[in-house]
C-alpha cells in the first residue's frame, strides 16, 4: 500500500485537493480485475458523512510539490470564476450567473466554517466517484441536452410532493434551480467539460442551464451545498428545515437512480480532446 492507516495526505475532491487523513485501507478489484488499492479518507475539518472510500489515484503524498499544486488549482478555479463574470458583461440573464461567484468560490472560508450537514447516500456517492472516473480516468462526457434534465428531474420531484409539503418543496426547488445557474460555470465542471460548456453559451447565451443538465450535475451541487450554505444568515432552525427538504430531494434521486442518472458517457472526438487541452 502506497499510504499507511491515519497518514496525512492530499487527496481530491471534484477538481480541488484537500488535506485529509487515511482511515482505512483495502485491497480491491477494478474494473480490469486488476488489484489496487482503495482507501477510506476523512477530509481534515469536514463533517465525518463526507468520509469515502477513494481509488489510489485521488490521494497524494503531503509534499512541498502537491501543496502548491493545491494552491494552484483552488487559484485556477477563482481566475475561471473572475474570467466567467467579466464575459458576462450586462447580459442580465449571464451576470445572475456570476454575481455570487465570489461566495460561491470561497472554498477555504468553507473549511473553516461549521460542517452543514447534508450526507450524501452511499449509493449516490458511488454515482460521484463513478462520474468522476468516467470523466478523469476515461476522458467521457455526460451526453448533452440531457435526455432528462434538471428542470423535468425536480418537477418530477414535485408532483410526488402532496398536502403541506407542498410549499416548502416548492420553495426548495426554486433555490437548487437558482444555486445550479450560479454554480455550474463556476464550480461544478471538470477542465474536459469546460468546452462542451462555452459551446452552449456560444449557441445560446441565454439557456437555462437546467433544462440541458442532468442529474449527473445536479448531485455535484448537492456536495457543494453545505459550502454554499455557509454563506447564508439563516438561524439554526431554518437551516435544519432546508437541510431536511433537500435530504428529502436526495432521498429521491436515490430512489429514481436508474431514471436520474445515465450509465454511458460518449467519447469526444479527436478535435475537442485537443481544444480542451488547450
Amino acid at each position: 500500500s502506497a499510504f499507511a492507516n491515519d497518514e496525512s495526505v492530499l487527496c481530491f475532491h471534484g477538481p480541488q485537493l484537500y488535506e485529509a487523513k487515511v482511515r482505512e485501507s483495502k485491497l480491491v478489484s477494478n474494473e480490469s480485475g486488476a488489484k489496487e488499492y482503495s482507501y477510506f479518507i476523512h477530509y481534515l475539518n469536514w463533517n465525518k458523512n463526507w468520509d469515502e472510500w477513494v481509488t489510489e489515484s485521488r490521494v497524494l503524498k503531503q509534499n512541498e510539490a502537491n501543496f502548491a499544486k493545491m494552491k494552484e488549482l483552488a487559484a485556477s478555479a477563482k481566475g475561471k470564476g473572475h474570467k466567467k463574470r467579466k464575459a458576462d458583461g450586462d447580459r442580465n440573464a449571464r451576470k445572475r450567473r456570476g454575481d455570487r461567484a465570489e461566495a460561491v468560490e470561497g472554498e477555504d472560508e468553507h473549511i473553516a466554517r461549521a460542517e452543514i450537514r447534508l450526507p450524501i447516500p452511499d449509493e449516490l456517492k458511488q454515482r460521484l466517484v463513478s462520474d468522476w472516473d468516467q470523466i478523469i480516468h476515461k476522458n467521457r462526457l455526460v451526453k448533452l441536452p440531457s435526455a432528462k434534465p434538471i428542470s423535468r428531474i425536480l418537477a418530477d420531484y414535485l408532483a410526488t410532493i402532496k398536502g403541506r409539503g407542498a410549499s416548502v418543496a416548492n420553495e426548495i426547488v426554486a433555490g437548487l434551480k437558482v444555486y445550479f445557474e450560479e454554480a455550474i460555470g463556476a464550480i461544478l465542471l471538470y477542465k474536459l467539460e469546460r468546452q462542451q460548456h462555452q459551446q452552449i453559451l456560444e449557441d445560446n447565451e441565454d439557456a437555462v442551464m437546467c433544462d440541458i443538465y442532468g442529474g449527473e450535475h445536479l448531485l455535484r451541487l448537492f456536495t457543494k451545498l453545505p459550502m454554499l450554505l455557509a454563506h447564508t444568515a439563516l438561524e439554526e432552525r431554518s437551516m435544519t428545515q432546508l437541510t431536511n427538504a433537500l435530504a428529502d430531494v436526495l432521498k429521491y434521486l436515490e430512489k429514481n437512480a436508474a431514471s436520474v442518472f445515465v450509465d454511458e458517457y460518449e467519447i469526444p472526438g479527436p478535435a475537442y480532446a485537443k481544444g480542451a487541452s488547450a
